[in-house]
């Protein structure tokens, strides 16, 4: 999460550079306040809110099965909808576009991350393996992964993030691990909760502890992969959540968290929210007509 994330977006906004496909809509209701921006990456859409909560824009044209979603330093979005990884101006235009040519069939991704040298980094979820691509977008290293479900699986890998130290997380969906592996794909350590899957993930900056989500509970494991915390859906009753997935850690301290199937098949649950390491419920969001999954949710930090 950048620091300039709301001032980007509202230049944007103010600029008029946004696609008339990024119409304004009514929002759903907020139980709480954020106090900020939010940018959603959702089932079929990217959604901003800004910081009164109102829904200002959305995107919707070629996305598809979101996966992870990001507002760049730049003003670009880049996000993962599984058929590929792509990076779009504020006005929508496509500007880069990422596919695995060794990924064979099925779902190739649903993550990607922008790193500090301006490089991307992508989970392919379809051949289970981390791409690493330079600025230029020339192919640094394929660092094939364990836990591997089956070849061309739709369960092999979710979430996928290069750490300051220049390892690299990831979250192995079926097998319900989060691993840590190292350039030349060695496993550093691994975390996982038994007879679960797992989504997102986040590291605490500094200090090696981890976030991960396992659908039905978001757990911290401390440095040597040691569960530390963890907050269940029984814990927040008030919130008939479905499948905890997306995750981001804010300077305060306190989780942001997106809700898979928030609005499917006749139930309409929380689609995204904040709580604190006590478990306390800070604000979330519903929005009955609104997308059925929040996959990708950022809420902008305010600056220095």
């Amino acid at each position: 999460m950048h620091k300039s994330f709301r001032r980007l977006f509202l230049c944007a906004l103010a600029a008029g550079l946004l696609l008339s496909t990024l119409s304004a809509e009514g929002a759903g209701e907020f139980n709480g306040e954020p106090g900020a921006a939010i940018l959603a990456g959702c089932g079929g859409a990217i959604l901003y809110f800004d910081a009164s909560g109102a829904v200002a824009r959305r995107y919707d044209e070629n996305v598809g099965n979101m996966g992870d979603c990001h507002l760049l330093e730049s003003g670009n979005i880049l996000y993962a909808d599984a058929v590929s990884a792509k990076e779009i101006a504020p006005d929508g235009t496509l500007l880069r576009e990422w596919t695995d040519p060794d990924g064979g069939s099925g779902d190739f991704t649903f993550s990607v991350q922008r790193t500090a040298d301006g490089g991307t980094v992508i989970g392919s979820n379809s051949s289970n393996a981390i791409l690493e691509y330079d600025k230029d977008d020339n192919l640094l290293r394929r660092i094939p992964c364990a836990f591997l479900d089956r070849p061309g699986s739709h369960d092999n890998m979710r979430w996928v993030r290069k750490t300051a130290r220049g390892t690299y997380l990831a979250a192995q969906k079926s097998k319900g691990v989060i691993a840590e592996y190292d350039a030349e794909g060695r496993i550093l350590r691994k975390m996982s909760v038994p007879d679960h899957e797992v989504y997102g993930l986040a590291e605490v900056p500094g200090t090696g502890e981890v976030y991960g989500t396992f659908l039905d509970c978001v757990v911290k494991f401390d440095a040597q992969g040691n569960e530390v915390w963890r907050c269940t859906k029984d814990d927040l009753p008030s919130l008939e959540l479905t499948y905890i997935c997306s995750i981001q850690i804010r300077a305060s301290g306190n989780l942001v968290l997106g809700n898979y199937a928030a609005n499917r098949d006749g139930v309409h649950a929380v689609c995204m929210f904040e709580i604190t390491p006590e478990k306390d419920v800070v604000w979330s969001y519903r929005d009955a007509e609104g997308p059925d999954s929040f996959l990708g949710v950022e809420v902008a930090e305010p600056a220095p």
